[in-house]
C-alpha cells in the first residue's frame, strides 16, 4: 500500500464554494490521522510496513530515524527534498533491526523501485 495525504486538513472538511481572490483568509486546520502508523501497530506477525519520509539533506538520517521509531514500523525509506524535482534518488533504507541500506550511487526512481524489491527479504531475517 502507498499512502501520500497531507498532514493538516481544514476543520470542517471541505467547503461549498470558491474562494475569491478578493476575499481574505484564515484557515484552521487539524492534524490528520497517521495511517502508516496505525497499520503497523495492527499488522499481523507475516506483513511488514515500510514508511516514506521527505525532509532536507541535513536532516534527513534524524528524521527517519525518529519516524522510524514513532510509528513502529518495520522500515522508513528517507528521500531528500530535491527528489521531488529530479527524476533521480538518493534514498536510504533504515530498518526497525539498526540497517541502513541503500544503493551504492544515486539511480533513476524506476531503478531505486526495483533495488528496494530486491531487499525487502532483509525485512524477515
Amino acid at each position: 500500500m502507498a499512502a501520500a495525504v497531507s498532514d493538516y486538513t481544514l476543520v470542517g472538511g471541505t467547503r461549498d464554494k470558491k474562494i475569491r481572490r478578493t476575499e481574505g483568509q484564515t484557515l484552521e486546520l487539524v492534524s490528520t490521522d497517521d495511517i502508516v502508523a496505525h497499520l503497523a501497530k495492527s499488522k499481523r506477525e507475516s506483513q511488514r510496513v515500510i514508511a516514506f519520509s521527505l525532509a532536507s539533506h541535513v536532516e534527513l538520517l534524524n528524521i527517519a530515524e525518529e519516524k522510524l521509531n514513532r510509528k513502529s514500523v518495520d522500515a522508513i525509506i528517507a528521500n531528500p527534498l530535491k527528489t521531488m524535482n529530479s527524476s533521480d534518488i538518493e534514498g536510504v533504507m533504515l530498518t526497525s533491526a539498526g540497517k541502513k541500506l541503500s544503493p551504492e550511487q544515486s539511480v533513476s526512481k524506476a531503478a531505486f523501485a526495483q533495488w528496494l524489491v530486491s531487499i525487502l527479504p532483509e525485512l524477515y531475517k
